[in-house]
């Protein structure tokens, strides 16, 4: 159970059933931890939608409305339906006991600046609205919110404290420089602010940045992970995750490494 714990459904606790976001693994009330990516529409509208999954580029999914996300539909092997907003999916989550890792999408860093306000007061709108099965800590306990910008971490963290929430962050670290130069939201003002960044690998320099900053996880790619880059990164205090694996002896030898979480695709 204790391993069980350390996964992530990425896309769902079934492997290619075609549902967006893991939303088939609630809606079926999987129990456990899900991958979702939260995009903001151009409606002020929050989705959380997998947009490989229509074909779709991050600029094509802001500039969605309600009408235009309700009109894409998936089917799996029982039933269609579309992607949710962000608030329905919470509550599905909820109701399910699900936690969340939620990813803050956007074209830009500007807009998942944006994306980071609108998210902490989707929550705050439904801790005012309440309900009988809303849970007012489910921010605080159960999600993490992801993203490759530090920028971004920080803002929807500052946001979340002036609201008396103490929300938990993840990192992603790409894994290498060339890939960090394709990522839009990649903060690389942060890498000068590392006193031996000469002196480091460029992974040991995540995790000096998310340890400067305070963020609460990291994650890589599952072939850059060693032993020696766990010391480092538990020392500084981080939860060390990895990026999508679907081999289970890669899995075990994570488990083994001792990585804290594995996002999966199983």
């Amino acid at each position: 159970m204790e391993e069980f714990n350390r996964f992530i459904q990425h896309k769902g606790l079934k492997n290619n059933e075609g549902m967006p976001n893991s939303l088939e693994s609630i809606v079926k009330n999987y129990k456990g931890k899900i991958e979702c990516d939260a995009y903001l529409l151009k409606d002020g509208n929050i989705a959380i939608i997998h947009e490989r999954d229509f074909n779709l580029n991050k600029a094509d999914v802001e500039n969605l409305d309600l009408a235009g996300l309700e009109a894409l539909r998936l089917t799996s092997s029982d039933r269609e339906m579309s992607p949710p907003l962000l608030k329905e999916f919470i509550a599905l989550a909820e109701d399910a006991d699900t936690s969340l890792s939620l990813e803050l999408r956007s074209s830009t860093e500007e807009k998942s600046l944006v994306l980071a306000c609108y998210i902490i007061n989707q929550f705050l709108e439904m801790d005012r609205v309440g309900g009988q099965s809303h849970n007012p800590k489910f921010i605080e306990e159960k999600v993490n919110f992801e993203s490759f910008s530090v920028n971004v971490l920080n803002e929807v963290k500052k946001i979340a404290l002036a609201n008396q929430k103490n929300i938990k962050t993840a990192l992603y670290w790409p894994t290498d420089e060339g890939w960090a130069k394709k990522i839009v939201d990649f903060t690389w003002g942060e890498l000068d602010k590392i006193a031996d960044k000469d002196n480091l690998s460029w992974s040991e320099l995540g995790t000096e940045v998310a340890a400067k900053n305070n963020i609460n996880s990291i994650e890589f790619q599952p072939d850059v992970i060693t032993k020696e880059l766990l010391e480092k990164a538990h020392n500084l205090k981080l939860k060390v995750g990895s990026a999508p694996v679907s081999d289970e002896v890669l899995m075990k030898q994570l488990i083994d490494l001792g990585v804290d979480y594995i996002l999966t695709t199983k």
